[in-house]
């Protein structure tokens, strides 16, 4: 157990925006960042990071939380291994305990492969320094390719034993199970029964994730003993490893990626590491496999700039061209550039200074465009028909851009390099856009607006707007009481008397006064705890306020505070519009909170309006039925003096 004093300190040090920027790009929106959500596919921002409350929330996929519940959702941590990362990125002492027998078998599965991948990276890298095997054999190797003892560290670079099952029994030996090792794609379990290892005298070159963690490994041969061997082997997918949705390199440089505002791709380890050592830090590798939307999408999170690095072979250039159109449709700008004949991004890097490396990718970088122009027009020749598909292949790239003022940019330069009329490209563009859309809508769901019309509308120009009533509008009402209690219940609101006499009170105290008065507890379960719990606060004089729901042992509570401090209409002029005020507004509270309870109360006389004359309809005489009469001309009147003060008419 963690002592709840430190976990205190670790949540009050940890910034929200501080640790979510090792994860994400985010841009400055007012007092809040935006970033695209690391929980779901989105092209349009939705994901907001608040500094303010130390938390974060999706619009889209409903996702949010703090700093460790984003580490717990995001790096798959425990709860406990959420604290430790912190406490190691801040400096905070957490003390170790001895982990038992039986807390070891209470690790579950995926916590038990991170346990054993985690041996195995230690393993190798002190096979790698091994006297008598590693050194002169697999470190003579990477000095060889010029890898250096940084580099070596900085990518925790290894080598796997001799031996069908040496790795293996090591293992085991070392009381890790056999179905963790099988599960974690170290070991291969044979038909009879017996496990060997995986990779077997191969350099190994570890996979890791954002945070660091080791997801999987890379492994290439070095003497291969006959032809059938492959000279590179990976790790296959786990429960913790998806080749698809991994990049190798990102977890040592996304923070130059996002620096410098562009995303080199390459394809192998070695590639990776080859310009790390000139300085171009800023690249990551699809590691050999063809590159997926996934990827893409972790690449967008840092920047919107990709580079393309490819081979100088014309062939298999034209074979990876998916992979530019992949990124195009996830609203990146993308650059391409080709090495000279022969050569790929290592052995560039070893035939040239750092600065000759820099000079190059600075200067041969390509808009995709001009890249694609210069890559498939020269083989059409005289031939029309080559002509034609050639352009119309550059154009379906133009189609799948998300954005209508790019793709019209696009279209006029296209049209001036290839001389060709741009009404002609227009057409061109129309048809293949008409055909990409079309396609998209069989495969993709059409999304569905998740927010609610919202039936009361400010008044304008000294005028009364009517108000349409639906069942919903107590709902909503009582949520933004709650709401602005959350937000702003401790500060402090000033009355002065006719008499000149002034008094003080709180936000949360006329909040309070008002549900005492007209017993307007919210009938929202949820609601109505956090309003409860938090006048215990209140009348306690406790510390903390919203934070102390940020912190909610019930997941529940906890969930629903962090949706009232974050809701979407905050960032949304229209939706300010719509309700008549802005409740995020700190400046404007006093004026804000007269019109939340009015709001609230005008919803609270309706409903008893309501009531009243279903209680009229029933009445058993005169007596009764003209008493609540009266109760109800009472009602009414208090109904019109409120909406008066909001400025609406009732229909």
């Amino acid at each position: 157990m963690i002592a709840k004093e430190i976990i205190d300190d670790i949540k009050a040090t940890a910034n929200v925006e501080d640790v979510l920027s090792d994860f994400l790009s985010m841009k400055k929106r007012g007092a809040n960042y935006l970033a695209l959500c690391p929980f779901h596919q989105e092209k349009t921002p939705s994901f907001t990071i608040s500094p303010g409350k130390n938390i974060y929330k999706c619009f889209g996929c409903g996702k949010s939380g703090d700093s460790v519940q984003f580490l717990m959702d995001h790096e798959h941590y425990t709860y406990p291994e959420a604290l430790k990362f912190l406490g190691n990125k801040y400096g905070i002492e957490i003390p170790e305990e001895e982990v038992t027998e039986e807390q070891k078998q209470a690790l579950d599965e995926r916590e038990s492969i991170y346990a054993v991948l985690s041996f195995a990276e230690n393993f190798y890298k002190e096979q790698l320094n091994d006297q008598d095997y590693g050194k002169p054999i697999g470190l003579s190797y990477l000095n060889e390719r010029q890898i250096d003892a940084e580099h070596i560290e900085k990518f925790g670079l290894g080598m796997s034993p001799k031996g069908w099952d040496t790795f293996t029994q090591h293992a085991l030996k070392h009381a890790f199970k056999e179905e963790f090792l099988v599960e974690a794609g170290l070991s291969i379990k044979r038909d009879n029964g017996n496990l060997i290892d995986r990779f077997r005298e191969r350099v190994m070159f570890p996979i890791y994730s954002i945070s660091g963690r080791v997801l999987g490994f890379g492994g290439r041969i070095l003497s291969p003993k006959s032809k059938k061997e492959a000279k590179y082997i990976n790790s296959p997918d786990t429960l913790v490893y998806n080749k698809s949705e991994v990049l190798y390199g990102l977890h040592q440089s996304k923070k130059a990626i996002k620096t410098q505002d562009l995303c080199y791709l390459v394809e192998g380890y070695t590639d990776v590491i080859a310009l790390h050592q000139k300085g171009v830090e800023n690249v990551v590798a699809s590691s050999g496999t063809s590159l997926t939307t996934g990827q893409i999408k972790l690449i967008h999170r840092y920047t919107k700039n990709i580079c393309f690095l490819f081979d100088g072979d014309a062939a298999g250039i034209k074979a990876s061209l998916r992979a530019i159109d992949l990124a195009l449709e996830e609203g990146l700008n993308v650059f391409a550039l080709e090495l000279p004949q022969g050569e790929d991004p290592d052995s560039f890097s070893k035939n040239h200074d750092r600065q000759e490396v820099h000079d190059y990718l600075e200067t041969e970088k390509k808009d995709f465009i001009l890249f694609k122009t210069a890559l498939l027009l020269p083989g059409t020749g005289r031939d029309p028909l080559k002509k034609t598909e050639a352009i119309a292949d550059i154009v379906r790239s133009i189609a799948i851009i998300p954005e209508q003022l790019k793709r019209t940019i696009y279209v006029q330069e296209c049209a001036n390099l290839l001389g060709i009329d741009e009404e002609s490209l227009i057409s061109e563009l129309n048809k293949q856009l008409a055909n990409y859309l079309r396609q998209k809508r069989k495969s993709e769901p059409q999304e569905v607006d998740p927010i609610p019309e919202v039936v009361l509308k400010p008044k304008q120009q000294g005028t009364q707007t009517p108000l349409r009533l639906n069942k919903d509008y107590a709902k909503w009402q009582e949520k933004f009481m709650v709401e602005f209690l959350l937000k702003f219940g401790d500060l402090e609101i000033v009355h002065e008397s006719e008499e000149g006499v002034i008094t003080k009170t709180t936000v949360a105290q006329e909040i309070f006064e008002f549900i005492d008065e007209f017993d307007a507890e919210p009938e929202d379960e949820l609601l109505n705890v956090i309003c409860q719990e938090y006048r215990e606060q209140f009348e306690q004089k406790q510390q903390g306020g919203f934070q102390n729901f940020l912190q909610h042992s019930n997941e529940e509570i906890k969930s629903l505070a962090i949706d009232l401090l974050e809701e979407k209409f905050e960032a949304s002029e229209h939706w300010i519009r719509k309700i008549g005020m802005d409740v995020k507004k700190e400046d404007e509270y006093e004026i804000t909170l007269k019109k939340v309870i009015n709001r609230y109360k005008f919803s609270r006389v309706q409903a008893l309006i309501q009531e009243m004359m279903e209680r009229i309809k029933n009445a058993e005489d005169e007596a009764q039925e003209a008493k609540r009469l009266k109760a109800y001309r009472k009602l009414l009147k208090m109904r019109s003096t409120v909406a008066n003060e909001l400025g609406i008419t009732v229909l």
